[in-house]
């Protein structure tokens, strides 16, 4: 006949104290079905469920842009990178200073009268 001693929390019922079970520390794959490594994670005896399906969620959510990325031609990735490059330079002109030859658009910009 067992005998409880001291409930859950006593050496003989086989559960670790909280404190002990947070210095727990392991490393978790995170694999696709077919073996492939999506991930490795660090865990504590701390991390939650929820933790492991956010880091997990966030994987396969990588995964997914990587293979669209793997593949597209050729052709397609020279096109969209064109497209990056014009969006940038188009973003970053609208934002240039004005010419140092230009001091009187610089002051009303600034809200000071022109000279």
């Amino acid at each position: 006949v067992l005998r409880l001693r001291g409930g859950m929390m006593h050496i003989t019922s086989g559960r670790l104290d909280y404190q002990e079970l947070a210095k727990v520390r392991c490393r978790l794959e995170l694999r696709t079905i077919d073996g492939g490594t999506l991930d490795t994670i660090d865990i504590t005896g701390a991390t939650t469920c929820a933790d492991v399906k956010a880091a997990a969620t966030a994987a396969l959510a990588k995964a997914a842009r990587d293979k669209e990325v793997d593949d597209m031609s050729e052709a397609d990735a020279k096109r969209l990178l064109k497209q990056m490059l014009q969006r940038g330079q188009a973003g970053s002109s609208s934002a240039a200073p004005a010419p140092d030859d230009a001091p009187d658009a610089k002051k009303q910009r600034l809200g000071g009268p022109p000279s």
